[in-house]
């Protein structure tokens, strides 16, 4: 059927028509054509489909270098200025540094001494030789990594209050934060405290200083000052007895929290005084 009316249609119209017709035409003849050839072209076998996937793309080449680069610099970072062997030790990690002639290798490895990544730097060029990193622990130094761009070392470390510290780094922070910061809540309103069944024994000095003794050996595992500068010598299965306790006081505080939150808003209330009830029990 024609688009207009013939009597209607000028001469310009009428060839414009049949112009559109012929390019209509073409393509659907090119159409037929490339569905016959895809037709006759053999499918790719399988290891070809699995050799263009395994195929990387430019984005994700770009992608590796961008955060090999980001955890050297993290890496590095946190041991700056320490020399060599171990240079930095973290709740979750422990960072190596060997200096040869050919050049200088970094690791980070579990606190157990398990290798998690390797890094070697020869002049300005850097290989990234193995990355077994967890995904919580590389967010944890690429976020600690990125902090220390805009503040020194000391600083970020050195808290009156160990839990920011650990809120900041997570498990990049120092080893024996968590420490840290249980002892603070074992010694509020005390001087010393010796939990039952407990190797540990909790102090705090007339200058305000607080300290982990090993009641078996009476050795100082932690002694931390009132600026917040630590010192830890506990072993890891040491550091690990505080995991659930910093756990279970950290859970206890967000309910007090939670607690409080109601209690305040209850008041402002008609039933305020239901609700304190229903709180004090």
């Amino acid at each position: 059927m024609p688009f207009v009316n013939a009597g209607e249609a000028s001469e310009a119209g009428r060839h414009a028509q049949s112009h559109m017709q012929t390019l209509m035409e073409m393509l659907f003849k090119l159409a037929e054509a490339a569905a016959l050839r895809n037709k006759d072209e053999p499918e790719p076998k399988a290891a070809d489909k699995t050799l263009q996937d395994a195929e990387p793309s430019l984005s994700d080449s770009l992608e590796s270098h961008v955060e090999r680069d980001a955890l050297h610099d993290s890496v590095s970072r946190l041991s700056d200025g320490k020399g060599e062997g171990l240079v930095y030790r973290a709740e979750g990690f422990s960072v190596f540094r060997h200096t040869e002639t050919m050049g200088t290798t970094y690791q980070v490895t579990t606190p157990d001494g398990e290798p998690l990544l390797t890094f070697e730097q020869v002049g300005n060029d850097l290989y990234l030789i193995e990355d077994r990193l967890s995904l919580e622990l590389k967010q944890d130094l690429l976020a600690a990594g990125e902090r220390l761009q805009t503040s020194d070392l000391a600083s970020v470390l050195h808290h009156p209050n160990p839990k920011v510290v650990m809120t900041t780094m997570g498990e990049a922070a120092p080893a024996g934060t968590r420490a840290a910061w249980v002892t603070q809540q074992m010694l509020q309103g005390r001087n010393s405290f010796t939990p039952d069944h407990s190797n540990f024994q909790f102090d705090r000095d007339t200058c305000g200083n607080l300290s982990v003794t090993d009641r078996t050996n009476q050795q100082v595992l932690l002694y931390m000052t009132p600026s917040g500068q630590v010192t830890c010598t506990m072993n890891v299965e040491q550091l690990e007895q505080f995991k659930p306790a910093f756990n279970r006081l950290q859970s206890y505080e967000t309910q007090q929290a939670a607690a409080k939150g109601v209690g305040q808003a209850a008041q402002s209330s008609k039933g305020s005084k239901t609700v304190q009830l229903a709180l004090e029990r």
